[in-house]
Order: structure tokens, then sequence, then C-alpha cells
């Protein structure tokens, strides 16, 4: 598979679901943004380099709890939403319409799972298609021989189906995501991130502090033993052949 087709498969599903587009876009843009502060402060030649020692961690530290915390929230509160729809919990008039009429139901099975529209209705379409090519291919074999009315009758359900699925109940999944990622926005931004970013930016200053004031702590013990005092000579007194310093 040729990767420009690869590529454009990606962009074509990501283009059929917003939400997600959305999230991988904004997740893209933290990134690009917190490389471009990083990069801002190596390049900036008005920061010592003591201060860009502790500036550039920082940075990378609030980056990735940033991205993190936006990217893990928002993808949760997005599959929160959209499973409200494909578990029946919020749906339209309509899709509860085409459930009844299919037969896909909007309560647990009897094994206690909850119901999946989305999945159902595209199990629903494969069923379809293969008691088609099952009739068309081993007819006898399989005890159909459908006459031309309930082939009519099965072509029908598969085109209801899958416009349904495409250009409705699908859009609605996907504006319930979009809802979910706006609200883990909101709250990984506002609440969740500062609540992990303050707490790890004022770890990092105290240890700044507490790394520069044993520099000075060391500095002054030096000077102290007389490391930095020029040493003394001393004169040269000859006692008979012997000489020796005073």
């Amino acid at each position: 598979m040729a990767p420009s087709f690869r590529i454009r498969k990606g962009l074509f599903n990501y283009s059929q679901d917003a939400g997600n587009m959305l999230l991988y876009t904004a997740t893209a843009g933290w990134i690009l943004s917190a490389a471009g502060q990083i990069f801002g402060i190596v390049k900036n030649e008005k920061v010592s380099k003591k201060e860009k020692k502790f500036l550039i961690p920082q940075e990378i530290a609030d980056a990735a709890i940033n991205i993190a915390s936006f990217f893990l929230v928002t993808y949760s509160f997005q599959n929160f939403t959209k499973g409200l729809v494909s578990k029946g919990k919020i749906i339209t008039p309509r899709i509860k319409e085409i459930c009844g009429k299919y037969g896909i139901k909007l309560e647990k099975d009897a094994e206690g799972k909850a119901v999946n529209i989305g999945n159902a209705i595209t199990k629903k379409i494969s069923d379809y298609k293969a008691i088609l090519d099952a009739d068309k291919n081993e007819p006898i074999k399989m005890g159909l021989n459908l006459n031309k009315a309930k082939k009519d009758k099965i072509n029908v359900g598969i085109n209801e189906l899958t416009n349904f699925k495409n250009e409705e109940f699908g859009p609605f999944e996907s504006g319930l995501k979009i809802a979910g990622n706006v609200l883990g926005g909101v709250v990984s931004g506002n609440i969740i991130t500062p609540m992990l970013r303050n707490p790890m930016a004022a770890y990092k200053q105290k240890t700044a502090l507490e790394r520069d004031q044993m520099q000075k702590d060391a500095e002054l013990y030096r000077a102290s033993q007389g490391e930095n005092k020029p040493k003394t000579s001393y004169p040269r007194v000859i006692l008979g052949s012997s000489s020796m310093k005073i």
C-alpha cells in the first residue's frame, strides 16, 4: 500500500469523525506550542545559562503534563459521550424507530452486555449481504433459493441501514463526541492541569533554590578553609651547613 494512499485514507477517516480530528489536531497544537516555547528559551540570548538550566527542564515537565492531561482527559470524555449514544442512553426518535424496525435491542443482552448500536447496524448489514452471497453461490446447500421479492427486500434493508448509519446515526454520534471533546478540554485545561502542574512547578523551584544555596554554602566553606587565600612564602635561613625554612 503506497504511503500517499494511506495518508488519503487516514484523512478521509478523520473527515468522517470530527471528534477524533478535533482531539488529534488539538493535541498536535499543544505539542507544537510546547516545542516553540522550549526553542524560544534555548535561543534567547537574554536568558543566562543558569536560568536556562532551570527553565528548560521545567518547560519540558509542564509540556508533558499539559499534553498528557489534555489528551487522556479529553479522550475519556469523548468516549463517554459517544457511549451514551452507542448504548442507547441518548438517542433520537429516528434512531429508536430504525432499531425497532430491524430488531436492534436497546437494552442489555442475555449475557448482560450493553448494546452497541453502531456495531449492531454493521452486523445487520453484514448478515444481509451474507444471505445474498449464499443465495447466489450455494442456494440449494444453504436452503435459501430466495425469490426476487425477498432479494429486493433485503437490498432495501441494506441500503436503508447503510444510509441511516452514514447520514444520521454517525453524525449524531460524532456530535456527542465533539461535545465530550470540548467538555474534556475545558476540564483538563482549567482544573486537572493546574492541579498537576502547580505542585510540580513548586517542587522544581524549591529544588533549584536548595541547589543554589548548597553552592553558596560550599563556596563560603572553601573560603573559610583558606582555599582562596594566596600562599605565603617564607624566607630561607642559613644555619651552619644546613638550610631550613622558618
